[in-house]
């Protein structure tokens, strides 16, 4: 049977290089994976195939059980636009996304030089960069379309329309995340807590992009579209393995070493080169609201260097000083890393004492319960040493530096009628440094399977630590599993372990090799009752990562706050229609509320906003009977919100992506802020920049030119304007509301600003947001009442503060 055209649906969504990329399913059999062939539109000739079966996240709003509709088909020549192609799903032409050039010339072969590299990242990262704000207009529209609703920035609307609200859902704060997880090991290395977590979080329909720690060759031998895609890999539901790509050409000698994993602080090319191809995922699979979660402070110069609209959480696991191997620069990186994520997590107490961060959590390790306390089938590999007919003291992980080695040698040789099995790798531990008994038997590495196999055998399971900064530093992942197996453990003296306060029949801790030796005698004679093996399982079934992953959510949400985002309007329907509709698309933060307060409109406003409340869950309105001007009307909005970070924003703005959180993220640096304000194209104070753009859409990708360059930069004034200002709840409960006396407009916001420096309170301007702003759109062309109210409230701050205010523009290259 063939595929009816009337129940074909996709998209031509763009091309990254030359892969071009989309979706479509057959909507009669959603269990077909559709058949993709890429044609030149000129000469008919296939340019590409492939089948549309691949996951991406955004389409699960196709209603279907799974969103397994996807293609990237990479074509045998490099397109200019997605004009010269057709994409065809059982003979059945796409809809395309647009018309516009999405693609890259095919840059030439040749040595990758670090310049070249830099100048290739450089611009791809541009162009990546410009394909975004495209990509997010074009999947708006898609919604506005398949809903039936038109959607045109730019048209133009009489004062006396009165639009209809158009779909814009805001993601909810209770909704599934997408998250990057910046792993500090290989996915397929030992099944430790990156993975741990990763699958944790995955089992609530969490999206994870697990980055892998290592990278691989480029098959390619030219840096085309290939090299700038990681390679990508299901793992299990709702896991990605994401493998990211050395350059090609690339030789490990001399000091291209970095390239080969993200252990080595990477140069300044190598960041943007793997930014290039971690833009090419987020733009592929839609990740603008994704969190980034790094467990190697390395990951932190990727993510300044090309992702800097994520927010950050540093999961510390390790005292990375500890390790011979890390560099000054990974310090420094760390100190930076930990000072400016937007959430801190530490494994232990030593690692949480290390750090001062205002959004903290202590998160130690768990366990997979499940799978350490269930009964394994033998296995042939370790069943030969049960035969020994003698107690079998077992340990797996690392067997390095930190792991005692002469220490279980000497307690070998005093249980001479014991078996030791020491599982795991012994790279980074001088083996011949020590003599080894002939009753201990290094296993090397064995698969995560097959652990459970492995401790059925164990009478007494070991930690034999030495107490190194390193060992101060970690909660031993394997006390757990071995409780979790109702195994007796000895151990060394460890701070962790003696910060679980476990009784002597759960974990015996020993100081000196005889110590040692008595604690696993005692261990293998004691009365193995049901009720002690019990403890040990109970100990272990409440510490499993799944209840690590609840205090993970708080984490998580931690870092989104509610937000109430106050927008006073009078007439100007067009302008607070396209203000609300640009906030929606832009605001990619889960957890705001909008407060629209209708100042007396006369224009149809009052019908359009009561839709709007009608239709969305966190849009209210309040309409006044009369126009009281700028500062009650925002009072009324701050007096009806109950969030602890307030917004004032006019209705003739337009934001710009991930503005509220970059706001919130520069308020929270310190306590002592009380208010931030962005840069614009119209103000008479500090905060204008100079700027040129004809459309929105224009304006979209020449600020974030602007504000890329400034990331996380910061300026602190004495007065922020109030087209667009966040400040803390604790601001208005120390100094009150806006001051009415002000009236319709002006000078109420310069008051503000003195009395909450009066306060105590700093001020800053964030260099890394822009908002598009009109200026006085309020008052129309009536310049002659602006100039009044200017000269009367005037007259009134000075009669206030007994000063006039100046402002003035910045003498910075690109402000004034």
């Amino acid at each position: 049977m063939g595929v009816s055209a009337k129940d074909v649906r996709g998209h031509l969504d763009g091309i990254v290089g030359r892969v071009a990329f989309g979706w479509a399913l057959d909507h009669a059999d959603p269990s077909k994976k559709l058949k993709i062939k890429i044609v030149d539109k000129q000469t008919g000739a296939t340019l590409g195939e492939g089948l549309a079966n691949q996951p991406r996240d955004d389409l699960g709003v196709l209603g279907q059980q799974d969103s397994d509709y996807a293609f990237r088909i990479e074509l045998n020549s490099f397109p200019s636009s997605l004009a010269e192609i057709e994409a065809m799903a059982g003979g059945v032409s796409l809809v395309k996304a647009s018309a516009t050039t999405a693609g890259t010339a095919a840059p030439s072969s040749g040595n990758v030089s670090s310049r070249s590299l830099d100048v290739l990242a450089s611009l791809n990262q541009a162009n990546l960069a410009l394909q975004r704000t495209l990509a997010l207009e074009i999947k708006v529209k898609r919604i506005a379309t398949a809903l039936g609703l038109p959607l045109d920035f730019e048209k133009e609307l009489s004062d006396d329309q009165t639009p209809q609200p158009r779909e814009l859902r805001r993601k909810n704060i209770d909704e599934p995340r997408k998250l990057i997880i910046f792993s500090i090991i290989d996915w397929g290395y030992r099944f430790q807590r990156p993975q741990q977590i990763s699958a944790s979080l995955a089992e609530d329909g969490n999206q994870i992009y697990f980055v892998n720690a290592n990278f691989i060759a480029t098959q390619s031998s030219s840096i085309d579209s290939r090299a700038l895609l990681p390679s990508l890999k299901r793992v299990q539901r709702n896991i990605l393995e994401v493998t990211l790509k050395k350059p090609p050409n690339f030789s490990s000698s001399g000091h291209e070493q970095d390239l080969n994993n993200i252990y080595s602080h990477p140069s300044d090319a190598m960041a943007l080169w793997i930014s290039a191809q971690l833009r090419s995922l987020i733009e592929i699979y839609k990740l603008e609201s994704a969190i980034a979660i790094i467990m190697h402070p390395s990951w932190y110069k990727v993510c300044r260097t090309g992702l800097q609209e994520l927010p950050i959480v540093y999961d510390c696991m390790d005292h990375i000083a500890g390790f011979p191997e890390t560099s000054l620069e990974i310090l420094e990186e760390e100190k930076l890393l930990a000072s400016q994520c937007d959430a801190l997590v530490t494994t232990s107490d030593f690692l949480y004492s290390q750090f001062t961060h205002n959004n903290h959590y202590l998160i130690r390790n768990g366990c997979d319960y499940a799978y350490f306390s269930a009964s394994a089938a033998p296995d042939d590999s370790f069943e030969r040493y049960r035969s020994a007919m003698s107690p079998i003291v077992c340990y797996y992980g690392a067997i390095s530096g930190w792991f005692d080695l002469k220490l279980v040698a000497k307690v070998a040789r005093q249980l001479n009628n014991h078996t030791f099995l020491l599982a795991g790798s012994t790279e980074g531990c001088d083996l011949d440094a020590v003599e080894i008994p002939d009753n201990v038997h290094f296993l090397g590495e064995i698969p995560y399977k097959k652990l459970t196999a492995l401790l059925n055998l164990a009478d007494v399971c070991i930690i034999p630590f030495k107490l190194t900064d390193l060992i101060k530093a970690t909660n031993p992942v394997k006390v757990y599993e071995y409780l979790a197996a109702g195994k007796p453990v000895v151990s060394t003296w460890l701070p962790e372990i003696e910060a679980l306060h476990l009784d002597e029949s759960l974990v015996r801790l020993a100081a000196t090799a005889d110590e040692f030796s008595a604690a696993i005698i005692d261990a293998t004679q004691e009365d193995s009752s049901h009720g002690i093996v019990a403890a040990r399982q109970h100990f272990a079934a409440e510490n499993t990562w799944n209840n690590r992953k609840e205090l993970y959510d708080k984490a998580l949400n931690s870092i989104f706050p509610e937000v109430s985002i106050i927008i006073p309007c009078h007439n100007n329907i067009h302008s607070t229609q396209l203000c609300i509709e640009g906030l929606q698309a832009h605001t990619h933060y889960p957890n705001y509320n909008l407060i629209i307060v209708d100042d007396a409109s006369k224009d149809g406003t009052h019908h359009y906003l009561n839709r709007l409340q009608e239709q969305y869950s966190h849009i209210s309105v309040i309409t006044l009977d009369e126009n009281s001007g700028f500062a009650h009307a925002c009072n009324r909005g701050m007096g009806q919100a109950r969030s602890d970070y307030l917004v004032i924003l006019n209705n003739d703005t337009q934001v710009t992506p991930h503005w509220l959180f970059k706001l919130l993220r520069a308020l929270r640096a310190d306590q002592a802020i009380g208010l931030c304000g962005p840069v614009t194209n119209a103000i008479g104070n500090e905060q204008k920049i100079k700027i040129a753009y004809s459309t929105m859409k224009e304006m979209q990708w020449r600020s974030q030119e602007f504000t890329t360059a400034r990331h996380r930069k910061t300026l602190e004034v004495d007065a922020l304007a109030f087209f667009c200002v966040m400040l803390k709840r604790e601001v208005v409960r120390d100094i009150g509301l806006l001051d009415e006396d002000f009236g319709l407009g002006y000078y109420e916001d310069d008051d503000y600003c003195v009395r909450a420096r009066n306060a105590g309170y700093r001020l800053l301007i964030c260099d890394d947001v822009f908002i598009h702003h009109e200026l006085s759109k309020s008052f129309g062309k009536d310049d002659l009442k602006r100039s009044e109210l200017i000269a009367k409230n005037r007259t009134l701050f000075n009669a206030k503060w007994g000063f006039d205010v100046v402002h003035s523009y910045r003498d910075e290259e690109g402000f004034g």
